[in-house]
């Protein structure tokens, strides 16, 4: 910043003013000067390439694990022990209502004890597409 240029901020202002804008303007400088600059980025060294490859094999570790706890968590929610899922009767369903007709295929989930797929009973999974099939 050109000198005249400092003179036009400072006037109007206190001494008080002028001197903490002083101290500012050295500690950006100071702060500045600590700074390292990008044209001279080191190269990390042995060890620390070594911690950053370990930091990524425990994070990438860490993700399979909570992926794989996540995919366990979906299978246990969704499917019984015949294998079959909540989509697999939803799709049953749809099927029979297509050709019975709505009324009858909200009949058989009534059957099973249920006023939806998703209120169903696991257990009861393999009746309603027995159902649906017969």
């Amino acid at each position: 910043m050109s000198e005249e240029n400092q003179i036009n901020i400072t006037m109007g202002l206190s001494d008080a003013d002028r001197e903490l804008l002083g101290s500012l303007r050295d500690a950006l400088v100071n702060a500045a000067a600590c700074m390292p600059d990008a044209t001279t980025k080191t190269a990390p060294t042995a060890a620390e390439k070594k911690a950053m490859k370990a930091l990524n094999v425990a994070a990438a570790k860490q993700a399979a694990e909570a992926e794989a706890d996540t995919a366990e968590a979906e299978t246990d929610a969704g499917t019984d022990d015949s294998g079959l899922s909540r989509e697999d009767v939803r799709m049953a369903l749809k099927e029979y209502a297509a050709l019975e007709g709505k009324p009858a295929a909200i009949q058989i989930l009534k059957d099973a004890g249920a006023n939806s797929v998703g209120e169903l009973a696991e257990d009861k999974f393999a009746d309603v597409v027995a159902a649906c099939s017969s």
